[in-house]
């Protein structure tokens, strides 16, 4: 976050970039979970052999 703070100088712009970056966050949030199961569930090398 500080990143944006000092690349973006413009409080529009800054306005948008935070926009964007907690809009991945929670969208990654959401779908990673899922994407997370779909590969436990399809894919053989990335369950554990334990």
């Amino acid at each position: 976050m500080s990143l944006i703070r000092n690349m973006f100088a413009d409080p529009r712009q800054r306005s948008v970039a935070f926009s964007v970056w907690i809009a991945c966050f929670l969208v990654g949030g959401e779908i990673g979970p899922m994407v997370g199961g779909a590969m436990l569930e399809h894919f053989w090398w990335v369950r554990s052999s334990c």
